[in-house]
């Protein structure tokens, strides 16, 4: 994802927050987190853990 196209996905991902409206990111990059509410890790198609983003240091294990 470019520059461009990965400020398109944090305004979409802003205006639906703001919308109350749920909308699922995947991506190997940090920028999510300053507006996630949840984030969920995986490693190896495996779901290995789980935080609120408020409470997310240490992220709880699954």
């Amino acid at each position: 994802m470019n520059n461009k196209s990965g400020r398109d996905v944090m305004d979409w991902v802003q205006l639906a927050k703001e919308q109350d409206c749920t909308i699922l990111v995947i991506t190997d990059g940090n920028c999510i987190l300053d507006v996630a509410n949840h984030l969920i890790h995986r490693e190896e198609g495996r779901l290995t853990q789980y935080c609120n983003s408020m409470y997310c240091n240490p992220m709880t294990t699954l």
